[in-house]
């Protein structure tokens, strides 16, 4: 029967981790600790005080020379000890735990078991910066990434629980990452831009490929990641460096958010993928989404028909947003014709985020109109060989935002006729963003003179009371 350990215990344990002990005696105390450290943080401060860490460093490094005892036993047993450790925040940003990510991230791959332990320790220590800065260290990253990655034959050879754990490191190592950037508080770490560079054309292949759970967790990571930024700017400065590296994960996003725009899926995956499309486009021009960057040419000035059928996905998004807008639309100026509580969280999320969608669409299809005019002037040829977009679907891209604009201003006028008084509207960011939303149409567009008409003296009011 294994004897019961006792706060009364540690004494003669604590003597055994004493820098003159034998390595043997470490052992057996190292051993005999995890029974007595979960429950209690003074013991836990005790002990942590007393530990000979250069042996724990030595234990994650050298392999056994006993026949009878695997490798990874000595590993385990060191990665128990610094697990137990990591279950008190105060001890995160020492650096006798800091130090040893390196040999933790060697030591990943020698069992799963060990694997998620040490993706559990990762996940703690990312929340201290000394931690971080560790963590940003692009082996250790690559390391984290490589757990995710399938096997030559295609299958994982990595159970569900680790690859979860491994998923889960990156994206708390990220956030905390961007949230460092974002005040630029990020001293000590990796560049930011670098540390992204290396990632996201890992991340965003695996988010191309993968056709499973983590397809789904890799686009909230990415919602979570693109949300944190609201100086585009600066984003979109870091992240362009490397243009090739941009080129690379900005079209491997772009050809995962087609897949699950063009299936089935449910509206959550909807939703997400469209708020993805919306931070892209927010912090980055919307050429991506119209043109993949890997096809283009800068040699060619007329884009080849591969170009022109990648205009289709664009299409795709754009009819969604429409669609999601109008729907939404209806809803809101149903609650407000029955005076009913519109506090909707969908609703105030999303159609901000499908009016960045059109937004962004008819500034590109303007600027690529002005462009087109500019050719054709100076050539005298017609410009509509160069059009990236089929004239057909430019068309029928023409008639969707055309109906859909007509049923902004057709609630609009409601919010005027039925709705709520002009005062009430101007405290509304949603019919602000609308406004906002159909002011840029109307900059490009001026063909619909009879709904222009009727919407026009409420933008007036508007207007004046702002």
């Amino acid at each position: 029967m294994e004897q019961q350990l006792t706060a009364a215990d540690l004494p003669r344990i604590l003597d055994l981790l004493a820098p003159s002990s034998t390595d043997s005696q470490k052992f057996v105390a190292l051993t005999l600790l995890p029974r007595l450290l979960e429950p209690n943080k003074e013991t836990m401060m005790m002990v942590f005080e007393a530990m000979d860490f250069n042996f724990i460093e030595r234990l994650l490094r050298t392999k056994s020379s006993n026949p009878d005892m695997q490798d990874g036993t000595l590993k385990s047993i060191a990665v128990n000890i610094l697990s137990c450790f990591c279950m008190h925040d105060d001890l995160l940003e020492k650096k006798q735990l800091v130090n040893r990510i390196p040999s933790l991230a060697k030591s990943v791959g020698i069992s799963e078991e060990m694997s998620r332990d040490i993706f559990k320790i990762f996940i703690k220590l990312s929340s201290a910066e000394k931690g971080l800065v560790q963590l940003t260290d692009v082996e250790v990253i690559n390391t984290i990434l490589n757990t995710l990655k399938t096997s030559k034959d295609g299958k994982s050879i990595i159970s569900a629980e680790t690859k979860r754990l491994a998923f889960q490191a990156v994206h708390c190592i990220g956030i905390q990452v961007l949230a460092h950037l974002a005040t630029d508080a990020n001293s000590g770490l990796i560049s930011s831009s670098d540390l992204f560079n290396e990632i996201l054309p890992e991340l965003s292949l695996l988010f191309r490929t993968y056709q499973d759970q983590l397809k789904f967790d890799l686009l909230n990571m990415f919602v979570d990641m693109f949300s944190y930024f609201d100086d585009k700017t600066k984003l979109n400065r870091e992240l362009r460096k490397d243009t090739i590296k941009f080129q690379q994960w900005i079209e491997n996003l772009r050809q995962g958010l087609r897949d699950i725009l063009s299936s089935h899926l449910g509206p959550e995956q909807r939703d997400q993928s469209l708020m993805l499309t919306s931070l892209l486009l927010h912090h980055f021009d919307a050429e991506w989404l119209f043109s993949p960057p890997s096809t283009k040419s800068s040699s060619d000035k007329r884009p080849d028909e591969q170009i022109r059928n990648e205009a289709k996905f664009a299409i795709l998004v754009i009819q969604l947003a429409c669609i999601e807008i109008r729907l939404m639309l209806d809803s809101l100026a149903e609650q407000q014709r029955n005076k009913a509580d519109n506090h909707d969280p969908r609703l105030e999320k999303m159609l901000p985020t499908c009016y960045t969608i059109l937004e962004s669409s008819i500034e590109y299809l303007a600027k690529i109109g002005q462009l087109l005019e500019e050719e054709e002037a100076e050539s005298g040829e017609d410009a509509a060989l160069s059009l990236p977009i089929d004239p057909e679907l430019l068309l029928k891209l023409k008639n969707i935002l055309t109906e859909t604009f007509r049923a902004i201003m057709d609630y609009l006028v409601d919010v005027k006729t039925e709705l709520m008084s002009v005062e009430e509207a101007c405290q509304d960011t949603r019919i602000i963003a609308t406004i906002r939303v159909l002011s840029r149409y109307l900059s490009e567009e001026a063909t619909m003179e009879k709904e222009i008409r009727e919407v026009m003296p409420f933008l007036v009011d508007v207007a004046a009371y702002r």
